[in-house]
């Protein structure tokens, strides 16, 4: 019974031992790694990416898919900045509070994920589609807003989260970090983390133990677009403007993030804790690939078998399970 426990932790949690076998490889070839400095950089690029990484487990999770969050993030940090710009700017003007603005935004983003998840869950569309057009909306509109221009000057209030330090730690890690914690929190004990595991295994199932498979996802997609909402707030902080192009191509990092930690894309199944070590994992990966003297038109087809070894993991979990059973007992 023990050895069985241990090979289902094994397998479930595989993403630490990828982890450390990475940074002790890394580690040994590259002498500036555990610089103070350079640890800092690989956590900070994980901010945008583990609040990203979160509300995609979070869908997924759920038994559905939201390619949108990278370019919902971009939208919200981009309309935040520009209704907050006034006379003079580039922006619209109108010289909104930054506190309110922030919050507009989140709440923009918290609408996004409604509008996508109604479509999916009242209009019974694929979520993979409506997202997919959710994405290329939102792209289109951060260009409307203001001809693609990228907008300076913003507010200071605006960038505590991303580019401000309390006790001497960023914000942006203090709040992912928060993140986190929360997630796990309520994915293991509470009701609405037990439904949402329930409704992804089967919704089937979860209807007639008296759960609204609807609503459940209604409310995850929301939560899934207001934590997008919040990263937007992240990344304009962290670079201190508002790119129009900023988030889009993030998606892809994200998903390979959220499946090489362990989150099952047929649904049900995941732990935001091990999602954790998979945007560690790639945060590690980014910042090595950085330290190296490596072409940096080699830096997208790495990325691209990341991700392709991410759906390979994913696909095969199971198989080194049975496999571990198998030698185990015999």
């Amino acid at each position: 019974m023990k050895r069985v426990k241990w090979i289902n932790r094994l397998v479930d949690h595989l993403i630490w031992i990828v982890l450390a076998v990475t940074v002790i490889v890394i580690a040994l070839t590259i002498d500036t790694f555990f610089q103070f400095n350079n640890l800092s950089n690989v956590l900070l690029h994980g901010t945008v990416l583990g609040l990203l990484s979160i509300a995609a487990a979070t869908v997924i999770i759920g038994g559905d898919q939201d390619l949108s969050l990278g370019v919902n993030m971009g939208f919200v940090g981009y309309l935040v900045a520009w209704i907050s710009l006034g006379e003079g700017d580039v922006g619209s003007g109108w010289s909104v509070n930054p506190i309110l603005a922030a919050f507009i935004g989140i709440a923009v983003g918290v609408g996004i994920g409604w509008v996508n998840g109604s479509l999916v869950t009242r209009l019974k569309m694929d979520s993979f589609l409506v997202t997919l057009g959710s994405l290329i909306v939102l792209g289109g509109l951060t260009y409307v807003l203001n001809q693609a221009r990228t907008l300076n000057g913003i507010d200071p209030a605006l960038l505590f989260l991303g580019g401000e330090k309390s006790f001497g730690v960023p914000n942006s890690v203090i709040l992912t970090a928060c993140a986190f914690g929360l997630a796990i929190m309520i994915s293991r004990f509470t009701s609405s983390g037990r439904r949402l595991y329930a409704v992804g295994s089967n919704a089937v199932a979860a209807r007639a133990a008296g759960i609204d498979p609807g609503a459940v996802k209604r409310r995850m997609f929301m939560v899934a677009g207001g934590t997008a909402g919040v990263a937007g707030l992240l990344i304009i902080g962290e670079l201190g403007s508002a790119p129009a192009n900023v988030g889009q191509g993030v998606i892809f990092e994200v998903f390979a993030a959220t499946v090489i930690g362990g989150v099952s894309l047929s649904g049900g199944r995941g732990s935001y804790f091990d999602v954790l070590g998979g945007v560690l994992l790639l945060s590690i990966i980014a910042n090595a690939l950085n330290l190296t003297t490596i072409d940096p038109f080699w830096v997208e087809p790495i990325r691209g078998f990341i991700i392709l070894f991410a759906v390979f993991l994913d696909s095969q979990r199971e198989t080194l399970r049975l496999w571990l059973f198998k030698h185990a007992t015999s």
